[in-house]
C-alpha cells in the first residue's frame, strides 16, 4: 500500500512579511491626481450649494457648507496616499485613534451631508470617477425632489446670548410677543457660557421686526440676533 504524503504548507517567512509591510509606495500619476482634485473641488462646491438650497437645519447653512470642499479634498488626498500601502493604512488607523474630532453636530441632516462629502472623496480617491459622479447626481436628484416644500416655510429667528446668564427664556419670549403675530419655540441650547434660542416667528411688517430687535438690544447681556424669511417680509 502506497501512502501519499500530504502537502504541508510552508510557514510564512518573517522577512517576507516585513518586506511587504515596508514596500515603497507606488508613484501616483500626476495628471489623474490633478483631475481628481479638480473634480473633488467642483463636487464639494455643488454639495455645498445643494445643502444651502435644500437643507432644513436651523444653523447657519452657508457657514457649514464652506467645509464641504475641504472635507472632500482632504478625504480624497488621504485615500490616494494610503490605498497603495498596507503600512500607511495601518498607520492611518493608529493616527485616527489618537486624533479626536469633536464638533457640535446638532442636526442629523448635517451628519448625512458630511457622510456624503466623505463618500465623494473616497470615490475619487479610489479612482471610481464614473460610479461616484453617477451616484452623486442620483442622490442630488432625490434630495431636490424630496425637499420641495408643500407650504411656505415660516420665518426663523435666532437669538444667541453670551456671557453671564442674566436673562432666561421667559424674558426673551415676553419681549417678543407684543411685536409679533405668531411665535413657536423650536430649539433651546443652553450652556454655562451661552444661551441659544431658535423659533418660528411672524411679524406683520418690518416695523414689528424692528421693534422686536430694539427690545432685544435693550437687554443687558451681549447677544446676536439672526432673522430669516425665505419669502421676504413686506
Amino acid at each position: 500500500m502506497i501512502s501519499q504524503a500530504t502537502p504541508q504548507s510552508t510557514p510564512l517567512d518573517k522577512q517576507t512579511l516585513t518586506d511587504y509591510l515596508r514596500q515603497a509606495i507606488s508613484d501616483i500619476p500626476l495628471p489623474p491626481f490633478v483631475l481628481d482634485l479638480i473634480l473633488c473641488a467642483v463636487f464639494g462646491y455643488l454639495l455645498g450649494r445643494l445643502y444651502i438650497r435644500c437643507g432644513r437645519t436651523l444653523s447657519n447653512r452657508r457657514e457649514f457648507a464652506r467645509n464641504f470642499p475641504m472635507l472632500v479634498l482632504t478625504t480624497m488626498l488621504v485615500i490616494s496616499i494610503v490605498k497603495s500601502s498596507l503600512a500607511l493604512s495601518l498607520g492611518l488607523v493608529g493616527a485616527l485613534s489618537i486624533v479626536r474630532f469633536r464638533s457640535a453636530i446638532k442636526e442629523p441632516e448635517e451628519l448625512t451631508y458630511l457622510f456624503l462629502a466623505i463618500a465623494v472623496g473616497l470615490g475619487f480617491g479610489g479612482n471610481q470617477r464614473v460610479i461616484t459622479i453617477c451616484a452623486f447626481f442620483v442622490i442630488a436628484a432625490i434630495i431636490l425632489i424630496s425637499s420641495r416644500p408643500a407650504n411656505k416655510e415660516p420665518p426663523t429667528l435666532h437669538v444667541t446670548i453670551t456671557g453671564p446668564q442674566s436673562t432666561d427664556l421667559d424674558s426673551i419670549l415676553s419681549l417678543l410677543r407684543p411685536h409679533c403675530t405668531d411665535l413657536h419655540l423650536l430649539r433651546l441650547d443652553e450652556t454655562h457660557e451661552s444661551l441659544e434660542v431658535a423659533m418660528h416667528i411672524s411679524f406683520g411688517s418690518v416695523g414689528g421686526l424692528n421693534a422686536a430687535r430694539k427690545a432685544l438690544r435693550d437687554m443687558s447681556s451681549p447677544l446676536t440676533v439672526s432673522f430669516l424669511d425665505t419669502q421676504g417680509l413686506g
